[in-house]
């Protein structure tokens, strides 16, 4: 039987109702503190903590026809800056370089807010 959380062997949808659970019970938060320095981890976990906050409206949980409702993401990697502007990472990469596009460097890796690639999006021709 195929499970319909699991997305090409390479993800896991965690629906709103684990979540949930997992925030609750503090398994974020130890998470967070075991592993502080690991970047994807902590994108991993702001994805519970903001999916956790959005209602389960049936006995199953959150239905999937939902999700398009959360809000976005505080953080994201060049590749997800990238795919947002239809440009490569290594440009995004370079537009960080320019000083074009707000970023941090964090653990080695870029993150950029939301609100800075719609600037950067705005500004471009």
């Amino acid at each position: 039987m195929r499970n319909p959380y699991v997305i090409e062997g390479h993800s896991v949808t965690v629906p709103a109702r684990i979540a949930r659970m997992l925030v609750q019970n503090g398994v974020v938060r130890g998470l967070r503190q075991r592993f502080a320095n690991d970047l994807e981890l902590e994108m991993v976990l702001q994805g519970c903590e903001r999916i956790a906050q959005f209602p389960a409206n049936t006995a199953r949980g959150t239905e999937f026809a939902e999700l398009a409702e959360l809000p976005a993401p505080l953080l994201l990697s060049t590749q997800q800056v990238a795919a947002r502007l239809r440009i490569t990472p290594r440009g995004v990469r370079a537009a960080i370089a320019r000083g074009d596009l707000g970023a941090e460097l964090v653990n080695g890796r870029w993150v950029v807010t939301p609100d800075q690639v719609a600037r950067f999006a705005k500004s471009r021709p």
